[in-house]
């Protein structure tokens, strides 16, 4: 199977983290030779503000609000993620990248550059949906109602241009997947989605 690329994106909380999961046990099994090279850039952005230079303390500070972080630094962060890591012959999976549109006019630059197109999975669900499920995870960027509310409005703010904009760009096949379902149903819905 020729290497593919994967972009999950939706709402936090939707299931991006497991539905890129189980897609990959599943191209696993169809090509075992090729390994999956996940960009996920949260955790790395995690490990940067516990820095102590001028930009990560700035960085922690909007990390702290729960507001997007600028698309400088989340290039930074991600493009260095392919850089060192990825490998000719892998499949590449984006989760939460891009989150706006002036991040997925680098990304495009960087598909080019791979000779890549990516295949979109977004993973549609409701704030209620997303609330709720940011509330039960516990994650330390989700701790207080105000920051998960400034997840919310930046999706909308940002993240959606950023999916209307795939949407109109060869680059991008984009397909739209009801996420609120059980697991096992959002990813029958995605390998129906793929023909997998």
């Amino acid at each position: 199977m020729k290497p593919q690329t994967f972009i999950f994106i939706g709402q936090s909380g939707s299931g991006k983290d497991t539905q890129a999961l189980l897609l990959e046990k599943i191209l696993l099994e169809k090509s075992p030779e090729t390994t999956v090279f996940h960009v996920e850039p949260g955790q790395n952005f995690r490990e940067f503000i516990k820095g102590d230079t001028y930009t990560q303390r700035l960085s922690k500070e909007i990390f702290e609000t729960g507001k997007l972080q600028p698309s400088f630094l989340a290039v930074h962060i991600w493009s260095h993620m392919l850089i060192d890591g990825m490998k000719e012959e892998q499949h590449l999976f984006f989760n939460g990248v891009p989150r706006a549109v002036s991040e997925v006019s680098i990304l495009d630059t960087a598909l080019s550059f791979y000779g890549r197109e990516a295949t979109v999975i977004y993973i549609d669900v409701s704030d209620t949906w997303a609330r709720t499920r940011m509330e039960e995870r516990g994650r330390i960027d989700d701790s207080k109602d105000e920051k998960i509310t400034n997840r919310i409005n930046w999706f909308y703010t940002n993240v959606i241009p950023t999916i209307e904009y795939m949407k109109n760009n060869r680059l991008y096949n984009v397909h739209t997947i009801n996420g609120e379902q059980s697991i096992e149903e959002v990813h029958a819905d995605i390998r129906k989605a793929l023909e997998l």
